[in-house]
């Protein structure tokens, strides 16, 4: 007679590996399916070469983040008008207001930049809320 201890240890040993079979077999897929073809191209075999990084425009999106040093682009290669820019940097320096300079990002690069008479980029600007 069997005991009931042997069957569930028997049951325990297949389970175990089962799961081990399968996380083989999941690993020799991704293996697989991580290769390359034969090493020939998927594009045409005689049509226009692709352009190398440099020939081709970057335009910023909302992954871009700016480094070190600031990009500045016009306000339509990001999707804003002209229009748009002047009018908001218009409104930030009605008189009284005592702005000293604004700095209008989109995507990551500067679009609009407007500083205060005798204030530029490098001047340490003085801040306070009511």
């Amino acid at each position: 007679m069997v005991a009931k201890d042997d069957i569930v240890m028997v049951l325990d040993v297949l389970k175990s590996s089962l799961t081990m079979n399968y996380i083989i077999l999941i690993g020799l897929l991704l293996f697989v399916s991580s290769c390359g073809g034969g090493g020939g191209s998927s594009g045409p075999a005689n049509g226009p070469s692709a352009a190398t990084p440099s020939e081709v425009p970057v335009v910023p999106d909302s992954t871009t983040f700016p480094g070190a040093d600031w990009e500045v682009y016009a306000p339509d290669e990001v999707g804003i008008s002209q229009a748009s820019i002047d009018a908001a940097l218009d409104y930030a320096f009605v008189a009284d207001r005592f702005t000293q300079g604004v700095v209008i990002v989109r995507h990551g690069v500067i679009v609009g930049e407007r500083y205060a008479v005798d204030k530029n980029a490098d001047t340490i600007a003085t801040s306070w809320s009511t």
